[in-house]
């Protein structure tokens, strides 16, 4: 007699072996989003003005008992830059709360409705990312688009070719030839640049592919001898060899090296966390509004009402145009 055995995927009286637990894989942290403060945006064009004081002099004498001169005052810099709506939708069908479905796991939720807005939230704090890395100018027009970090910083390394924006949020950075990560020239050089203007960066941030290559870049203070850490172990136990660089202590402080993976590709930014914040409206802050049934499901978008506002431009660095090495 032949053996009963199931006859692969699809037999009919077969329960179905699926895990009450869902795996997410694709990468949620939003590091520059979430290192930047968060200030209050109540108008749609937000406005604030940087100090600059004239350049020291050397030459500064008078004689004895002189008058006094005429002397302009300071005039601080304006700058502005526009509030841009980022919407998210979404739509379940009713169905779906009505049986029984995984919603277990690193969204979970008690019912699928719920979990489908957790899912673009997430979406929607990583497009926030994007957009605020991006090299993209602001925009008042029909759609208002925030001017992204690529439209303001003008300490920067942009390999041959490129030029800077015109550093109020108008314009973009014109990227030069790309060139390989593999010297540590690019970053010191835009660092140097924003420390000259009273910057104080201490954040660099990364794609995923640039970070190897930065971690093999060679000593900054001994040309061609690659960083190499070893710690020693006790005997019957192996070595660990360390090749990963997070933290870079520069001629100017520390960078701690943080990696994005959805910023601006091919780029490095260096913020310093006391002259960046991003300017939210009230009552604007990924709001989920349900926007009713249209039959059988339901419908809802989640908003985020946003804007960046690098509040000294000059205290922050950029390296655009670079591949991994």
């Amino acid at each position: 007699m032949a053996t009963l055995v199931p006859s692969g995927p699809g037999t009919r009286h077969e329960r179905e072996s699926l895990s009450n637990r869902l795996s997410m894989i694709d990468p949620l942290d939003t590091p520059i989003y979430s290192g930047c403060s968060k200030v209050s945006a109540t108008a749609i064009k937000i406005e604030w003005t940087v100090q600059e004081l004239t350049g020291a002099a050397d030459d500064t004498f008078q004689v004895y008992g002189a008058d006094s001169t005429d002397a302009d005052g300071l005039v601080p810099v304006r700058f502005s830059n526009v509030v841009g709506e980022s919407p998210k939708d979404g739509k379940v069908a009713d169905i779906y709360d009505n049986i029984n479905t995984v919603t277990g796991g690193d969204a979970g939720a008690a019912t699928e409705l719920a979990r489908q807005k957790y899912l673009k939230g997430y979406e929607l704090r990583r497009d926030v990312e994007a957009m605020l890395s991006a090299n993209q100018a602001a925009d008042t027009t029909t759609t208002p688009i925030v001017g992204g970090l690529g439209s303001w910083l003008t300490n920067v390394d942009l390999g041959s070719t490129g030029t800077p924006c015109t550093g109020d949020g108008t314009d973009t950075t014109t990227v030069g030839t790309p060139r390989a990560l593999d010297t540590i020239a690019y970053i010191q050089d835009a660092l140097t640049a924003a420390r000259k203007d009273g910057g104080k960066p201490s954040r660099m941030y990364m794609t995923p592919d640039l970070k190897p290559s930065f971690s093999q870049i060679p000593n900054a203070a001994v040309a061609g001898s690659p960083t190499i850490n070893e710690v020693q172990s006790t005997p019957n136990a192996p070595i660990t060899q360390i090749g990963a660089v997070s933290n870079w202590l520069s001629d100017f402080g520390n960078q701690q090296v943080i990696v994005s993976d959805h910023m601006l590709a091919g780029t490095i930014y260096g913020l310093d966390p006391n002259y960046v914040s991003i300017a939210i409206v009230p009552n604007g802050d990924f709001v989920v509004n349900d926007l009713g049934k249209p039959g059988a499901s339901d419908r809802f978008q989640i908003v985020h009402q946003w804007s960046l506002r690098p509040d000294a431009p000059k205290a922050h660095y950029g390296v655009f145009a670079l591949t991994a090495a």
